[in-house]
């Protein structure tokens, strides 16, 4: 899917928590919705764990945390995608949203172009980028 030129509104960001259970993770507090252009709307449900991107951890010492904004605001709705929990709609030409499947790429191209709009820097990007694609295959596959 291609998402240049794209408008996206993050209505706020995630609202985070420490997980209880999970020590290095943690949980969206309220429902977190992304909506692309006009088309796509992206949903991820109060109550989902994060572990910040899935991507490993030396990705981290190049971005910094993905706790922290504006990171959190991409790295939540990537970790959502990986792990099976984003809801992603897309409306169809009657105006209805309707669900629809995504692949590990669209997940990537996705995270790509929430952090270009969020004005990540681009070796940032670029890191945050190639380490979900070479370090992230195991967490995609788990879920």
């Amino acid at each position: 899917m291609d998402f240049t030129g794209m408008t996206i509104d993050f209505h706020g960001g995630p609202v985070l928590a420490p997980s209880p259970t999970r020590p290095k993770e943690r949980i969206l507090k309220e429902e977190y919705i992304i909506t692309v252009g006009t088309s796509l709307r992206l949903v991820c449900p109060e109550g989902m764990h994060t572990d910040g991107q899935s991507a490993p951890w030396w990705t981290w010492l190049i971005v910094g945390t993905p706790w922290k904004l504006p990171n959190s605001k991409s790295a939540v709705a990537h970790d959502g995608c990986y792990r099976g929990f984003l809801q992603w709609y897309v409306k169809n030409e009657k105006g209805k949203w309707i669900e629809e499947e995504y692949t590990r790429e669209d997940a990537d191209m996705l995270h790509l172009a929430l952090n270009r709009w969020l004005k990540i820097h681009w070796f940032k990007r670029a890191a945050i980028f190639l380490g979900v694609r070479f370090g992230g295959g195991s967490s995609w596959t788990e879920r």
